[in-house]
């Protein structure tokens, strides 16, 4: 391994394979640009020979405007052939070579998740298990480790699915990467032609990468590791529930061979020193594997001095209405963001906003259960050999039509029995679909010979099918449409709920469209942070229990708190309430909350602690 010693000219290092250590608002992004200037100028590489990869395809269309900025001013003749997302280069791998990785060119991306997971289960049906082992499935093909051991039952399992995805003309999000590996290792030429467009890899982001991600990088760098450039992070490492892991990047010398480069980004063009020295006193202490990197330095900024500020308040209502205030007072003249543990903590805090006036954004919107089942139903209705729609359509109706679920034979089973037998029937049709006969073809057939199946097809799809027909055109038929779609879909349990769930869109409309002059206040779960940053951020729930999590791996826990705080350029205020409902934090002691281990982390030069009590009556 060979240190770079002038990190600032580490684009500039030639040959690879090169890893840039970059922290938090040290200019990783810039120096990719500043790469892909250099390959250009110095006439290494050509932009057909450059490719790349950014985690989201936000950060994609940020790195295509960072390349046009006056500071790179690349024109947009001279941007990389491949600038896109790790899944959308493994799709366009696939549709290169649809062939060779034993699909249709037609094929579709399944990424709804309810989809998925109907599949999931009747695979399950069909290797001959039920004891969730479509879990297991869905855990390890999102990781991108796949064991392809057919004496294990998940592995049997997962066979099934991928049978079903294609009986459907589908691939799902983790095919893109999986299938794509196999292509590149099974066809010499495919990986030669793909490795021609990837010659010089650039990777963002490369403390996020999971096995499959790790083995495409691997495969195109392969005997051109020379032109592999990579930027993260491993203190920044927080999605491990896709399979991400710093292993990846602390192991990349062991991968891509002693000569190997790093790099290490030292200066803080984002962060002021109290905040980035205090939220890397948290990640130091929880995080024992975490690389070196030098003390981070910094300009003499205005606001510089700005410690973070930790409010501890009586209750969570003090705490969102403390957020509001603050957020009313900051967003004329600044952005500002709150940073909130997960979707339960939406509700009041949205309520302290717009009773504060405040526009904001959040993008996990209300429940759309209902509003998305009507939609599946609309997909179907317009295209009837659409096997994996109309499968999850016949889900929804056994889950709710229990008129129809208790003519399943075997009279004296209970319901939730008969719903079992019920779904187990449906599967059995997989059998006779195939690539000329579809989910609908192979109904209709059973139907001829089970009254279940019969009632399934003409009393329920059928019907819809006439009613949009012959009455679709007319306001007669909207009362037996909604009451056909209440019997079949439930989209919503009680007219109360659907009604909930349209105020909902109807006041997400408002306040993300409408409100003061000023710009919404952004709201973020916390692993939906990275990548952002904003002059004031607010990160909600720093509460034991809560951040860190009760039974949450502590050190990535910890790599999440400094993700989170690190999105500051001027101000951090960190929030815990000594009270909160039950139902949000699902711990047995609600009403004696103490502040997250993570503060005490922090020097307390670095911080002010402000406490709020309640006057007692």
């Amino acid at each position: 391994m060979i240190e770079i010693s002038e990190p600032s000219l580490s684009h500039r290092e030639f040959p690879g394979p090169i890893l840039v250590l970059a922290p938090p608002g040290t200019g990783k992004t810039h120096q990719l640009g500043l790469r892909i200037k250099y390959l250009l100028e110095e006439g290494v590489a050509s932009p057909e020979e450059i490719a790349v990869i950014t985690f989201t395809t936000a950060a994609a269309r940020g790195m295509r405007e960072k390349l046009r900025d006056p500071k790179i001013g690349l024109p947009p003749e001279a941007l990389p052939g491949i600038l896109s997302t790790m899944h959308s280069l493994g799709y366009a791998i696939l549709l290169s070579n649809p062939s060779a990785a034993g699909i249709s060119s037609e094929c579709e991306v399944l990424s709804e998740d309810a989809l998925r997971s109907v599949l999931l289960r009747d695979a399950e049906q069909i290797a001959g298990f039920n004891a969730g082992e479509w879990k297991a499935v869905k855990e390890c093909r999102q990781s991108g480790a796949c064991d392809r051991d057919l004496a294990l039952p998940k592995c049997r399992v997962c066979q099934e699915y991928v049978e079903l995805l294609r009986k459907c003309a589908r691939i799902d999000y983790d095919d893109q990467l999986l299938l794509a590996c196999q292509v590149l290792t099974e066809n010499a030429d495919v990986l030669a032609e793909w490795q021609a467009k990837t010659k010089h890899l650039l990777v963002d982001e490369y403390q996020d990468i999971n096995q499959a991600q790790f083995e495409l990088i691997r495969l195109l760098s392969l005997k051109q590791r020379e032109g592999l450039f990579v930027v993260g992070d491993d203190d920044q490492s927080i999605f491990s529930f896709r399979g991400g892991s710093p292993q990846f990047i602390r192991q990349f010398e062991d991968s891509f061979g002693p000569e190997v480069k790093i790099g290490r980004l030292q200066k803080s063009w984002r962060c002021p020193k109290h905040i980035m020295i205090g939220a890397r006193a948290v990640v130091t202490k929880f995080y024992s594997g975490s690389m070196w990197k030098p003390e981070p330095v910094f300009d003499d900024e205005p606001g510089a001095a700005q410690k973070i500020l930790f409010h501890e308040l009586p209750s969570e209502e003090w705490e969102a209405n403390k957020v509001a205030k603050i957020a009313e007072e900051k967003i004329r003249k600044h952005t500002v963001i709150a940073i909130i543990p997960n979707r339960l903590y939406f509700p009041l805090l949205r309520r302290a906003l717009l009773r504060h006036h405040l526009s904001y954004t959040y993008r996990v919107l209300p429940s759309s259960d209902g509003l998305i089942r009507i939609a599946r139903l609309a997909d179907w209705l317009e295209n009837p050999k659409d096997s994996a729609v109309l499968r999850y359509v016949l889900d929804l109706v056994v889950k709710n039509h229990d008129e129809l679920v208790r003519t399943i034979a075997n009279s004296s089973e209970g319901i939730t029995e008969k719903r079992r037998l019920a779904t187990q029937r449906i599967a059995g049709l997989w059998s006779r679909v195939n690539m000329d006969s579809s989910l609908y073809d192979a109904l209709r057939d059973a139907a001829q010979h089970d009254g279940f199946l019969r009632q399934l097809a003409e009393d329920c799809l059928e019907r819809m099918q006439r009613l949009l027909d012959e009455q679709g055109g007319s306001r007669h038929g909207l009362a037996r449409f909604l009451g056909d779609c209440g019997t079949l879909l439930a989209p919503g349990k009680t007219p109360g709920g659907v009604i909930s769930e349209v105020r909902g869109w109807e006041s997400e409309i408002a306040a993300t469209q409408h409100g003061t002059s000023s710009g919404p206040v952004g709201i973020y779960n916390l692993p939906s942070s990275k990548g952002l940053e904003a002059d004031i951020v607010l990160v909600v729930g720093v509460t034991e229990g809560i951040v860190p999590e009760v039974d949450g791996d502590i050190e990535e826990q910890a790599r999440l708190f400094y993700v989170a705080a690190t999105r500051a350029r001027r101000e951090l205020h960190l929030f815990s309430a000594r009270k909160r409902a039950a139902s949000t934090t699902f711990l047995k002691e609600s009403y004696q909350l103490n502040p997250s281990r993570f503060v005490e982390a922090i020097p307390d030069d670095c911080k002010e602690v402000l406490r709020v009590y309640a006057r007692r009556r």
